[in-house]
């Protein structure tokens, strides 16, 4: 089975805004905002979805596309795999205040880039996203196994 999903980062010079997601994939760390694409929904229309839901906030650009993306892959228990793509993204026009919380999200904060609170991701985000932030652009894929232990990972950068 494979779904699909947007993943945002709003940049405020060099601060970006995180939140803890409080469920599903990655809760209790530090991630951009974002969700699963609605049947036969646009990357606009997923991203100011999403975002106005988890943290008040939303894209001005309605061209806007994604710059990067995660392909994880978990190997499930029986044998099965379950792939998630995430289309990236990083806005800096963009509306809205922020919310400090919702269902899916807590303490939305914005941070210095250059200053991520490293125990609030899991490691193997920490090897792209503070590049990804400033600006550079990946294809990232990781594969789990049913532990949720890494079995596969690599990064490409994009020129």
């Amino acid at each position: 089975m494979t779904q699909r999903y947007v993943l945002v980062f709003f940049i405020w010079g060099l601060e970006v805004l995180l939140g803890i997601k409080t469920r599903k994939i990655l809760a209790g760390f530090y991630n951009g905002h974002g969700g699963k694409y609605e049947p036969g929904e646009s990357f606009f229309a997923a991203v100011v979805r999403e975002c106005k839901k988890e943290c008040g906030l939303y894209p001005k650009n309605e061209k806007l596309q994604p710059s990067s993306r995660l392909t994880v892959e978990n190997l499930k228990a029986d044998g099965s795999l379950e792939m998630h793509i995430v289309d990236i993204v990083r806005i800096d026009d963009f509306s809205g205040r922020v919310i400090e919380s919702s269902e899916e999200m807590v303490g939305n904060h914005w941070f210095k880039i250059h200053d991520l609170p490293a125990d609030g991701f899991r490691p193997e985000e920490l090897i792209w996203i503070k590049d990804f932030l400033l600006g550079k652009d990946f294809i990232v894929k990781i594969g789990y196994d049913a532990k949720g232990e890494i079995i596969a990972y690599h990064v490409d950068r994009l020129v």
